[in-house]
């Protein structure tokens, strides 16, 4: 089984990410850490939380509409390597990513 991850953000110190964070870790505790993929649309920022946070694919300090199309190309490539069981949207606006992702995936 592997899940793909999305998120809007998983490194700052706001209450999504925390809850994210919280999440991402809690999966990998149950399924490994091999088996959750995690992108997050933004990246690395200097007032972060110190500690590191592995994932697979993020952003950079300022979220523009590129990173937005990288972020649906890293979750295209994803999609076909790891061929996904669940796709989580961790924000209701990548939800339309999440449910194309997962359109395509069933179409393979």
């Amino acid at each position: 089984m592997h899940i793909l991850y999305l998120t809007p953000g998983i490194f700052d110190k706001g209450g999504i990410s925390r809850y994210n964070r919280f999440q991402v870790t809690a999966l990998r505790s149950l399924y490994g850490e091999d088996a959750i993929s995690v992108l997050s649309l933004a990246g690395h920022r200097p007032d972060d939380f110190e500690e590191p946070f592995e994932t697979s694919w993020a952003g950079a300090e300022d979220v523009t509409d590129l990173f937005r199309g990288k972020l649906a190309v890293a979750g295209l490539r994803i999609t076909w390597r790891k061929r996904p069981s669940i796709i989580l949207s961790a924000h209701l606006n990548l939800g339309p990513l999440a449910w194309s992702l997962a359109r395509i995936w069933s179409g393979l």
